[in-house]
Parts: structure tokens; sequence; C-alpha cells
């Protein structure tokens, strides 16, 4: 939850990348501000008119995102695998509102479910520092259906036990 207005010192509100941890931001400042953006779904993602200009996450500037059919494909790929993983008992999405990467919570520690994931192939899995043991996973443009599949079929096993 953002305040209105400018921030003190009147400066201009910096919201974290929309999908940084895999939630679409809802709710942005009342007020002018930056957005770091992730070039490849931005353009896609619901944006206030209060945005002024983009930056990446070094927190330089950057051209506004362009839309590109190519994230609405990265968006809908990362739908149907959180589809797929919220149908894996003890998988519980942490929101639906994804755009790249689903946060998730499962009753295994963190690090435990990444370590047995990579055993199993699946990387890139990281943990959400300060949310309890919550994971993200990010999906990539070069991942396929096959891919997916194979990514909800190894979770499902190191949830299940079964790894």
């Amino acid at each position: 939850m953002w305040p209105s207005g400018a921030p003190p010192g009147g400066g201009i509100w910096i919201v974290a990348q929309p999908n940084r941890w895999g939630i679409v931001e809802s709710q942005f400042p009342d007020g002018p501000c930056l957005v770091e953006a992730d070039p490849q779904v931005t353009a896609h993602l619901p944006l206030p008119d209060c945005v002024e200009s983009f930056l990446d996450r070094a927190h330089h500037p950057i051209p506004p995102p362009r839309v590109r059919s190519e994230g609405r494909e990265l968006i809908d790929k990362t739908t149907r695998l959180a589809k797929q993983l919220a149908q894996i008992p003890s998988v519980s999405l942490i929101d639906s509102s994804v755009a790249r990467t689903i946060p998730f919570l499962t009753p295994l520690d963190a690090a435990q479910l990444i370590e047995g994931c990579r055993r199993l192939g699946v990387v890139g899995m990281r943990v959400l520092e300060g949310m309890g043991g919550a994971v993200a996973l990010t999906v990539h443009p070069d991942h396929e259906e096959l891919h997916l599949a194979r990514i909800a079929a190894a979770l499902g096993r190191v949830v299940g036990g079964a790894e």
C-alpha cells in the first residue's frame, strides 16, 4: 500500500519491478513514479497513468517497454504452469496474478524444496526472503510445454516425498 502524494522530501516514488516476486503490482503510489521494469513482460501489465519513466534493476533509465508477442506468450506459459502447480497437493500459490515468476509455498523448507527439485533437473528457483519459506519459480522464453510439465512433475515428487 502506497501513501498518497510524493515521498518525503518531494521526490518521486520508485516502484520495484511489478513482477519481481511473481505478484503483479495492482496498487501504485498516488503520484508520480518510476517503475523498475522487466522489459519482456511489463508492457503487458496494468500500469497507472502516473508512471513517468522506466528503470532497469540497477535503476538506470530505459525506454518504455514495447508490447511484443513474446511477452504475451511468456505470461501465458507462466499462467499455465501456475495452474499446474496449484493442482499439486500442499502447494499454495501466493498470488494467481503472475507474469513470468510464480511465488508459492509448500510445507517443506524452501532450501530443501529447491535442492530436491535441483536433483530432478529443475533449476532457477529461489527463496523469497521475508516471506516465510516461500519460493519463486521463473519461467523463461525457451521453456517449452514439455519443460513446464516436467517442472510440475518434479515439484510434485519433491513435495509428495517421492524424492
